[in-house]
């Protein structure tokens, strides 16, 4: 059923989205503070973005979408 279907989808991406939120924590772990400040990556509506504040933001992102799935 569609419904079966929708909620398997949903499973398979909670699964890819616990493993990459891991390998992010895994990675940022090695990060020295510094670095966080030192280096920038472009957002496409923000302009450009501190590693630390992407990783604010990606924080803020998610909690977002999951408060708006519980809606």
């Amino acid at each position: 059923s569609s419904s079966e279907s929708a909620e398997q989808r949903k499973t398979e991406l909670l699964t890819t989205w616990t493993r990459a939120s891991k390998e992010l924590v895994s990675v940022v772990q090695g990060w020295d503070e510094t670095d966080l400040d030192a280096y920038q990556l472009p957002h496409p509506i923000l302009g450009n973005l501190t590693v630390r504040e992407t990783l604010y933001f990606t924080i803020y992102h998610c909690l977002r979408h999951a408060r708006l799935e519980g809606d």
